[in-house]
């Protein structure tokens, strides 16, 4: 009668545990679950620029077309953001055994600040956009080739408003201006969330304690490499080609944002410098984000579909990438891994799957400067 009660019940809680019915249904692991600091995330975008053949038609970006007014008589040019000024550049063949580009020159997602000043001293820039506006917190990754024409800003940051916005900005001017030795250079990387502190403190960064420079000794341009951040209620941690950099503990931001990559300059002296005297140009490998969303319909369907966190590869843990462009892995470009996410896998991404459970979200107006 015990032999028989035991089965009974083990049955029965064989029948309670759920198997799993996609891989990653319940979220993507920074680190292990196992270690004390791990945080899941629920949904993801990912963009292998390597492959899609045009921005203009991948429904998770949006090319920015807005303008900046010149002010001379602060020496400021305008800015004009522009189509013209982002370029896909996709590798010629559909494998990574070539590298050689569909234009010729860097593969990726091009952004580029042109060297001509128009007539009304708008300085042609370029500037994409996630278009989901509803991501709160989560890991943010891009691997980047930045231009060593002088007088640029590189900038990977999300956006809510002036004063809930996360910077990751490298100057050209800046590249190389200190050498570890006749052959390494030093290029600062500009760590900065503009907050009510940053407004108070008038924007001079380095006095402000929503601001990190760390210095890396790397030549920028020469190679592509990963720029990170990890976004947390309680910090901002900084990586670099998979190494922890800084943390921002300060104003941290909350609100939901959009996630954008920018290519510009201004003249000013006290940041960009310039404007370049040619073509520069800021090219993208891939665009990874893992994240949690605040949108209500994206919750829900998350509840709906993880119902066992515990059960084997119900959470997938994020691998780390070396940042360059040969080698990086893609939960979207493996089958069962992205059920239920808004990730576009169509005909311009190379792998020829179609977008999975895509929920409508609004396109936002241009940011304004």
């Amino acid at each position: 009668m015990g032999n028989i009660r035991t089965i009974i019940s083990r049955t029965l809680l064989l029948g309670l545990i759920r198997p799993v019915v996609s891989d990653c249904e319940c979220g993507y692991s920074v680190n292990s679950t196992s270690s004390a600091r791990h945080e899941v995330f629920t949904d993801l975008i990912e963009s292998d620029f390597l492959f899609i053949q045009n921005i203009s038609l991948d429904t998770d970006w949006s090319i920015q077309r807005y303008w900046t007014s010149y002010d001379p008589s602060s020496g400021y040019y305008g800015t004009n953001y522009t189509a013209a000024n982002v370029v896909s550049n996709p590798l010629r063949n559909a494998t990574l055994s070539s590298t050689e580009s569909e234009l010729g020159g860097d593969a990726g997602l091009q952004l580029y600040v042109r060297g001509d000043i128009q007539s009304n001293g708008l300085v042609p820039c370029g500037q994409v956009k996630t278009v989901r506006d509803d991501i709160q917190y989560g890991s943010f990754r891009t691997s980047m080739k930045l231009t060593p024409v002088n007088g640029t800003c590189s900038a990977f940051f999300s956006y809510y408003n002036d004063t809930q916005e996360i910077d990751m900005e490298l100057l050209s001017r800046q590249y190389g201006q200190y050498t570890l030795n006749s052959t390494t250079p030093f290029s600062p990387l500009n760590l900065v969330f503009h907050s009510i502190q940053s407004i108070i403190d008038g924007y001079q960064l380095p006095n402000t304690s929503t601001y990190g420079r760390p210095v890396l000794a790397v030549d920028l341009t020469s190679d592509y490499h990963e720029y990170r951040f990890d976004w947390t209620p309680d910090r901002v941690s900084f990586y670099f080609d998979g190494n922890w950099l800084w943390d921002l503990i300060t104003d941290v931001p909350s609100w939901n944002t959009a996630v954008l990559f920018s290519h510009w300059s201004n003249g000013a002296s006290g940041w960009t410098q310039g404007p370049p005297e040619e073509d520069a140009i800021m090219t993208i490998s891939y665009f990874k984000a893992y994240f949690n969303s605040s949108d209500s319909q994206r919750t829900s369907d998350y509840n709906n579909r993880c119902k066992e966190p515990s059960a084997p590869n119900a959470i997938c843990v994020i691998p780390n990438d070396p940042g360059n462009n040969t080698s990086s892995y893609f939960f979207s470009q493996h089958t069962n891994m992205t059920s239920n996410q808004t990730v576009y896998t169509g005909e311009t991404s190379g792998t020829g799957r179609k977008p999975e459970a895509i929920h409508a979200v609004p396109v936002i107006p241009s940011i304004p400067s």
